[in-house]
């Protein structure tokens, strides 16, 4: 019997009834809350009126005439869904995955552990997974902060210039994102740098990570941060997913830092959703006719972003104070934008430097499967950053 299958089956084995009292009421509690978390069509808004109706999850999975009883009015589509052992199969396979894995499914009415600004936004997810060793969530001033996958020099050297002075004047502070390339990862390894927790939402289950080339980020972050997201270990990244998990890394912080983004960049859809969450937006501007710009200076020129050229702004606007430590780097300026644009996306550099390329050239270059390479393109015409041109192949917008 193979490794995967051996654990599949010690799992099944450990979590049949007649072995149920080996299992605490905490992980009694979490099959449940994963399984209803499984059930398509409630949605955040509606599990939390499921719950009001529905005390005991596991009756309602186990005898599920109740659910009828409290709530005539449930759709035959979700109620049926209760009535298939599939899904408490789906969740017990989920948690042996977790245990594994070592990571931690948190309920969203789970007061003690779910992070409270995330469980104010509407559309918040019911299972938060997250990995690693920070729990403080609501005792640190959270900042998100995003952009293009396509950063330039000037919006790496910004986001490390802001984030260093950020550090030195606010405690307490924690930086947000998603691990994508460009601002992203430029912002976690500036927050390891300076030794700051940092957490990384992602597009997929936490027992792997993309892209892979950013794994020794990831593994360092685990030491003081986390990776977080909504979905179960085992589920792959897909291209709609990332315009899913915006939602978290706006809805996580106080605020969010848009450092640089062009005009369909899935930053400004992470700027949206914070406002609409009443949070704080921030962006930085660039030159008058950067393309990797105009997204920031959209949001600043439609008043739904403050303009930021310096750490004092962010910190007064947000109230945080603190008092500057000894020794302290100047106070941060943007810095001048460079007349060269360097890409930091090796897809970007790949086109940059060789013209127009198909999807086959580039997965060759690059070694990349094609199914990868293919979800990365959709990812950089979504942003704007490339289109696609007659005989499949692609080239920078």
């Amino acid at each position: 019997m193979g490794l995967k299958r051996r654990l599949l089956y010690l799992c099944s084995w450990y979590l049949t009834p007649r072995y149920a009292p080996m299992i605490t009421l905490d992980k009694t509690m979490l099959r449940y809350q994963i399984a209803l978390s499984l059930v398509k069509g409630l949605g955040t808004k509606g599990t939390r009126l499921f719950l009001q109706h529905i005390h005991n999850l596991e009756e309602a999975f186990t005898h599920p005439e109740c659910i009828r009883t409290a709530l005539p009015q449930l759709s035959n589509r979700i109620y049926h869904q209760f009535l298939d052992t599939a899904v408490l199969g789906e969740a017990d396979r989920i948690l042996c995955l977790c245990e594994s894995e070592e990571i931690t499914p948190h309920f969203i009415l789970d007061e003690e552990h779910y992070p409270s600004r995330l469980s104010e936004c509407p559309d918040a997810p019911i299972i938060l997974y997250s990995k690693g060793t920070f729990e403080a969530w609501d005792e640190r001033h959270g900042l998100s902060v995003v952009g293009t996958r396509g950063a330039t020099s000037y919006g790496k050297s910004v986001t490390s210039a802001l984030i260093g002075s950020l550090s030195e004047q606010v405690s307490g502070l924690v930086i947000v994102s998603g691990l994508a390339y460009g601002i992203d990862i430029q912002a976690h390894r500036s927050a390891l740098e300076l030794g700051l927790p940092t957490v990384a939402v992602l597009a997929h289950g936490l027992d792997t990570i993309y892209p892979a080339v950013h794994r020794r980020e990831a593994i360092a972050m685990l030491e003081h941060g986390a990776w977080v997201s909504e979905y179960a270990p085992g589920v792959r990244a897909r291209p709609s997913n990332f315009l899913a998990r915006n939602r978290i890394i706006a809805g996580l912080t106080e605020a969010t830092l848009v450092v640089e983004a062009g005009q369909h960049s899935g930053s400004l859809s992470t700027a949206r959703l914070a406002l609409e969450y009443n949070r704080e937006v921030f962006a930085v501007p660039g030159r008058v006719n950067d393309l990797m710009s105009v997204g920031c200076h959209q949001l600043i020129e439609g008043d739904r972003a403050h303009l930021l050229s310096s750490a004092e702004g962010l910190i007064a606007e947000m109230g945080w104070g603190g008092e500057r430590i000894a020794n302290s780097r100047p106070n941060f300026v943007a810095p001048s934008a460079p007349k060269a644009v360097s890409y930091s996306h090796p897809v970007l550099r790949a086109l940059d430097e060789g013209g127009a390329l198909t999807l086959d050239e580039l997965a060759r270059l690059l070694g990349r499967t094609i199914a990868a390479m293919s979800d990365e393109l959709f990812e950089l015409e979504m942003e704007g950053l490339i289109q696609a041109q007659p005989g499949g192949a692609y080239r920078l917008s």
